[in-house]
């Protein structure tokens, strides 16, 4: 699917007609005028931010990006949640950034940009929390076409878990690259071929690149075995649905030029697991809050005061797109 059809599947958020039957097909419940309006009005906002942050200069596009991308959450949490409207909702993002001043302190902005994969960010109570309520932090996975072929929805993690912007970006299969040349160890794999039914349980095949995170998965009790260069993953269907792969796709190169790249990654810290509607709205989230407080910073660093670091970065917006 390429940005136009996605653009106009997205736009029918902003029709009334069709998100009421939407709503119909999924609560099995007719909509309220006032609910309906609130979808639409959230999604006509996400609409105008994205299509400003094409136009955008980089200065000030993440910002854009992430203020489109929190309010088409927004319309999509009031799409899933059964009864209650815009006013039940939380107040704030669901984030908060932790120490970013001390992170990015000193003299020499071009030494401080090299902390930058150290900035830190926590989980509170808010829009992220509710996303990941509404979605059920669900992942829906390719694995040979570009409909989807399977489901999963994974545990939800507690509210004041932590993590750095090299823990988000280390498990972006798109960035594969780029993280190579700033020396971020990648913390995913690509998936060759995979089955799993409730008798045999969970196989697949991987390529060299799991080896950087094999011991996750030898800890979690998958038998693993190689031979030039593949890897081959087993385990039975209680060990899979117990300490599950987080999967992730490739949506930049696609295979056949439709098919997402199907990965698997280390779950953050070995067991908390977050959707790819989850990671967009946290990465976006930690570009759009540089931009909005450390200005200065960012525009060094898209302007290349830190060279290995600024080419990476404006690859991430150029994915984001």
């Amino acid at each position: 699917m390429n940005k136009t059809e996605i653009a106009q599947q997205l736009l029918q958020l902003e029709n009334r007609d069709i998100v009421q039957k939407w709503f119909s097909k999924i609560h099995n419940r007719k909509l309220s005028s006032i609910r309906t309006k609130e979808i639409n009005s959230a999604a006509k906002q996400s609409s105008e931010f994205l299509k400003n942050a094409t136009l955008a200069n980089y200065t000030v596009r993440p910002l854009l990006t992430f203020y489109g991308i929190s309010t088409l959450s927004k319309a999509l949490i009031l799409l899933l949640k059964p009864n209650s409207g815009e006013n039940s909702l939380t107040a704030g993002h669901g984030l908060q950034t932790i120490n970013w001043s001390n992170t990015l302190f000193g003299n020499e902005i071009s030494k401080s940009l090299k902390n930058i994969g150290q900035l830190e960010v926590k989980t509170c109570a808010g829009l992220f929390s509710e996303l990941l309520n509404e979605t059920q932090n669900r992942i829906s996975i390719h694995v040979y076409s570009s409909n989807v072929d399977w489901g999963l929805k994974y545990d939800i993690p507690n509210i004041g878990f932590s993590f750095t912007l090299d823990d988000l970006i280390s498990r972006i299969p798109d960035l594969n690259a780029d993280l190579k040349n700033i020396g971020v160890e990648e913390k995913y794999c690509a998936v060759n071929e995979m089955s799993f039914n409730n008798e045999s349980g969970f196989h697949c095949k991987v390529d060299s690149q799991f080896e950087l995170i094999r011991p996750t998965f030898e800890k979690f009790g998958y038998t693993i075995t190689s031979s030039n260069q593949t890897y081959e993953l087993d385990c039975s269907h209680e060990i899979f649905t117990k300490h599950l792969p987080l999967f992730l796709h490739k949506y930049v190169n696609k295979s056949f030029g439709t098919i997402p790249v199907l990965h698997i990654a280390q779950p953050f810290n070995d067991e908390n697991y977050y959707s790819e509607i989850a990671l967009t709205f946290l990465l976006s989230y930690y570009l759009g809050m540089l931009v909005r407080y450390y200005p200065t910073h960012w525009n060094s660093l898209v302007q290349g005061e830190n060279g290995d670091i600024a080419e990476f970065n404006l690859q991430m917006q150029q994915n984001s797109d």
